[in-house]
């Protein structure tokens, strides 16, 4: 069964497959293409349709106009599946959990307040949260790339709260080496 992160990629892949084969200024870079304001890369009725059809056929989800409107595709997905940054929250805790069973007793605010180095402070630790994110992750926002880990560590093992290294977990990774 699918993690709710590769849904929300599901999702995201599939808009864009489609979006693709609707509009020319959709960006073909996944990442560039979350970023991109669907009014403009679709702004007519029938490709509005069109991509709303096929949300209906293959995820049963009804689109109302309204949510043409976003400032990004990224938003688009949040309003179809849950929010990116809620369920990289969430995976950041049942791993650190995962490693440090009393952290399950924290409320996920208290959670997210922690120094992220005192939520994993073993390498262990880190690297299941490695390993989930680039497993249900595309490569274009999350590469298994030794660069990458080192930049990952670095980010788990810094002064940041939790909450400021899961909203960073995907810039991180776009960062050149």
């Amino acid at each position: 069964m699918p993690t709710p992160l590769e849904n929300w990629f599901t999702y995201l892949m599939a808009i864009h497959d489609r979006v693709e084969d609707l509009s020319h200024l959709a960006d073909p870079s996944l990442r560039a293409f979350e970023a991109q304001k669907p009014a403009a890369v679709i702004p007519s009725d029938p490709q509005q349709d069109n991509l709303s059809d096929l949300l209906l056929r293959r995820f049963n989800q009804t689109i109302p106009k309204a949510a043409f409107q976003f400032d990004t595709f990224r938003e688009f997905v949040d309003f179809l599946a849950t929010d990116r940054d809620l369920i990289v929250q969430a995976e950041f805790r049942r791993v650190a959990v995962g490693s440090k069973p009393e952290l399950f007793d924290l409320s996920m605010k208290k959670f997210l307040a922690l120094q992220v180095s005192e939520a994993f402070p073993s390498p262990s630790a880190r690297k299941d949260l490695f390993d989930f994110v680039d497993a249900n992750s595309p490569t274009e926002f999350f590469s298994s790339s030794d660069a990458n880990r080192e930049r990952f560590e670095t980010l788990l093992t810094g002064p940041s709260t939790v909450a400021l290294a899961a909203k960073n977990c995907y810039k991180q990774a776009a960062r050149t080496a």
